[in-house]
């Protein structure tokens, strides 16, 4: 799910310095790596369902159908949120003793 999101992302990042023949030639798969990420987070909601947890996360998204930037903008809180754990993590490693050990 998070790859998804940040292929989605990627793309929408880049709508905003692009120009309209550029936007029209990538619009197609933009819209498809969105559909791609809500899917996710659709299965993902479902099989917490299933499990007897909480998807309530999901139900304040809104519908996929009324809401879809929202789900948009959720895509790019979560890669937001997930660069910044990465930083975390080589923070920690740098710190951590396995660095003696080149890993």
């Amino acid at each position: 799910m998070i790859e998804a999101a940040i292929i989605y992302v990627n793309t929408r990042a880049k709508w905003s310095v692009q120009t309209l023949e550029e936007r029209r030639d990538i619009d197609d798969s933009r819209t498809h790596q969105h559909n791609t990420f809500m899917i996710n987070l659709k299965v993902i909601a479902t099989y917490m369902r299933q499990q007897n947890l909480s998807s309530e996360w999901f139900d304040k998204l809104g519908t996929i159908e009324n809401n879809r930037k929202r789900f948009g903008d959720f895509a790019c809180y979560l890669v937001y949120i997930n660069s910044l754990n990465a930083r975390y993590w080589v923070f920690v490693l740098k710190k951590s003793p396995l660095k003696k050990l080149n890993i």
